[in-house]
């Protein structure tokens, strides 16, 4: 067990004045849920990250667009850079 698990069964040992042995399906659901927990953060990080990629791309895109309107613009008045 790690120390984190280790804690824990301890903590309730001494709460709740229980014996749980290593085996303990208390102990296994938190672990699952601990597991649980750090699946979706890292999830989410990947998830933030691709958002946040795609908001700079779109962002870009967004730059040269205005920019080739500008320059139409210009075009279109007869006016030089």
């Amino acid at each position: 067990m790690n120390d984190g698990i280790e804690a824990f069964r301890s903590q309730l040992q001494k709460e709740l004045g229980l014996l749980i042995g290593p085996k303990d399906p208390l102990l296994a659901l938190w672990v699952s849920q601990r597991e649980l927990l750090e699946q979706n953060a890292a999830q989410q990080q990947k998830l933030l990250s691709e958002f946040q990629a795609a908001q700079e791309s779109n962002r870009l895109v967004r730059a040269g667009e205005s920019a080739r309107t500008a320059e139409l613009k210009r075009r279109a008045t007869g006016c030089s850079k």
